[in-house]
Parts: C-alpha cells; sequence; structure tokens
C-alpha cells in the first residue's frame, strides 16, 4: 500500500468515525451511553465534540432531527386534541379524568398560544430592524 492510498484509508476511517459518533449522540442522551453503545471512548467523543467543524455538523443533524420531529407532532397534533376532546365529551369517563383531560387541554392551548404570540412578535421586531 502506498503512501496516498494509506492516508486516504486514515481519512475514510476519520469520516466513519465522525458518522458513528454523530448517530450515536443523536440517538443517545449522555457521551457515556453513546461511548457505550458506539464503542468509541469518551475521550474521543470529547475531543471531536472540541472540533468546530464536527460540531456545526452534528448541530446541524441535530436541528434537522428536531425540524422533523417537530414536523410530525405538528402533523399529529389534530389527532391528539380530537383524543383529549373525546375524553372530555365521554360523560362515561370519572369526572376526574375529564377534568384533567380539560386541564390539559386548557395548559397546552395557553403554552401554544403563548409561543405562537411571541413569535410574531419576534418576527414584527425583526421586520423593524431591517
Amino acid at each position: 500500500m502506498n503512501w496516498s492510498s494509506q492516508k486516504r484509508g486514515k481519512r475514510m476511517k476519520k469520516e466513519k468515525t465522525k458518522e458513528i459518533i454523530i448517530a450515536g449522540l443523536l440517538a443517545h442522551t449522555t457521551i457515556t451511553a453513546t461511548a457505550e453503545a458506539t464503542g468509541i471512548s469518551e475521550a474521543t467523543i470529547y475531543r471531536y465534540l472540541r472540533n468546530e467543524e464536527f460540531k456545526k455538523e452534528y448541530d446541524g443533524k441535530r436541528r434537522a432531527m428536531l425540524a422533523d420531529n417537530c414536523h410530525r407532532l405538528q402533523a399529529n397534533m389534530e389527532k391528539a386534541v380530537n383524543e383529549l376532546v373525546a375524553v372530555i365529551d365521554d360523560k362515561g369517563n370519572s369526572t376526574q379524568v375529564r377534568l384533567n383531560a380539560i386541564d390539559m387541554l386548557l395548559r397546552h392551548t395557553y403554552r401554544l398560544t403563548e409561543q405562537v404570540d411571541i413569535l410574531d412578535r419576534l418576527e414584527k421586531l425583526e421586520d423593524i430592524a431591517k
């Protein structure tokens, strides 16, 4: 094996390690769990996390994953609301179950409304700043 192919082999191994670490970090909640699941040492994972280019790539993939999951939640929000309303409307459910569903519906409606209002206000401020 010549010098060029050795260098290419090392680059490919580093790229594969990077991909494994990113996948592990996205799937697990701690560095320790990521290390155990991937077989890559915690020290190596921390070393990768100190690299700005790696952090950018990891953060981009993490944001994309969060956006995908957020879209899934939004797509199923109507089903969830319909289920809560069905629990509230079902006179066969105990009063406590119905009150819990009402409380949940009101709390989440308030939080969602508050967040939408904040986003609207932020958008208006950004328009003013332009």
